[in-house]
């Protein structure tokens, strides 16, 4: 019987990853990622929408951005938070699940930045969905590209690659003062990134992450998890589940799995709805689970609960985790 638990060519094979930029691309690394076309987006005339080349996926993508304030008046490098979700437009999108009566993240940072709780930061939403976002990238080299994949199917070195060095290209970056916070998907995508690519961000949040478990020992994903038998993975993760692909894009086994010492340099902060609308109104459970890897690790969650208890699955109760992490994410990027 085929073995699930990493090993030590696995780790060779993760720690190679982990460490070239092209992430196995000659052709990723000798290409710049290319700025299209800038316009006002329609979700939000206080943002961007960047139309650009992607050289990992070999496709044109969207991006998101928001600039502070004082951009076009103070010649200086900003922090820059990296947002989320599946399809690019989810922050901005007032109406994206009818819970968020008008408002969106960029009306949350703008509440904190007057009240002087945080100060001038980047905001960054990139793509992780086809254009139309019915095809989900969730954040991993996938195994099978399909018909319908945009590009390549290489989703997580088009994160990592691409889009960082897109922002920190065309836009007035400070290097090293990146954060990455999402909701759903797009919040196991951000723990997993801060957790398998040590340095790419100082600060990590999730709103209500969709988490794989792992097992005790920290060596593999649970074959049982019943998220894995969904669809959505299957490009991802082959039509028969590879767990040594799955364990190398879990969150809770990175965090099991890596150095001390890269796990001290994250701030991290997990968040999750309450336990009592579990399956369907919360990812109570897998939040947990993070949570305890975090703790085996000896690492605090930076905020205060891990759990909100009057939190649901939906954008207004995602909204109202940024307006707590925010601060945290411009205290530590800032320092």
């Amino acid at each position: 019987m085929q073995s699930h638990r990493f090993s030590r060519a696995a780790y060779a094979y993760l720690t190679w990853l982990r460490r070239w930029p092209g992430g196995g691309s000659t052709r990723a690394g000798k290409s710049l990622p290319t700025i299209q076309k800038r316009e006002p987006s329609p979700y939000d005339e206080r943002v961007q929408l960047i139309t650009w080349y992607s050289p990992t996926l070999g496709t044109t993508k969207h991006l998101h951005i928001f600039l502070p304030p004082s951009y076009e008046h103070v010649r200086r490098r900003y922090p820059v938070l990296y947002l989320l979700r599946g399809h690019e437009r989810e922050w901005l999108h007032r109406d994206e699940d009818g819970s968020r009566a008008g408002s969106n993240v960029i009306d949350v940072y703008l509440r904190l930045y007057k009240e002087g709780v945080v100060g001038p930061m980047i905001l960054a939403m990139p793509s992780l969905t086809s254009v139309d976002g019915t095809v989900h990238g969730l954040g991993i080299d996938w195994l099978q590209p399909t018909p319908h994949t945009p590009g390549s199917g290489r989703w997580e070195q088009y994160l990592r690659h691409d889009v960082v060095r897109l922002v920190d290209r065309h836009w007035r970056t400070r290097r090293g003062a990146r954060g990455v916070d999402g909701f759903s998907l797009g919040g196991a995508v951000a723990m997993k990134m801060a957790a398998k690519f040590p340095g790419l961000f100082r600060t990590a949040g999730a709103y209500d992450g969709t988490f794989f478990y792992a097992t005790d020992d920290g060596t593999s994903v649970e074959a049982s998890d019943p998220i894995l038998s969904n669809a959505i993975w299957e490009p991802a993760l082959g039509q028969t589940r590879d767990l040594q692909h799955a364990t190398a894009n879990s969150a809770a086994n990175l965090i099991l799995q890596a150095r001390q010492s890269d796990l001290d340099r994250v701030t991290w902060m997990p968040h999750y709805g309450p336990q009592h609308i579990e399956p369907w109104g919360s990812n109570f459970y897998r939040g947990e689970h993070v949570v305890a890897a975090l703790k085996r690790r000896a690492i605090t969650n930076a905020l205060p609960e891990s759990v909100m208890l009057d939190g649901e699955h939906t954008w207004r109760t995602a909204d109202r985790h940024m307006a707590m992490t925010l601060p945290i994410h411009w205290r530590v990027l800032s320092s």
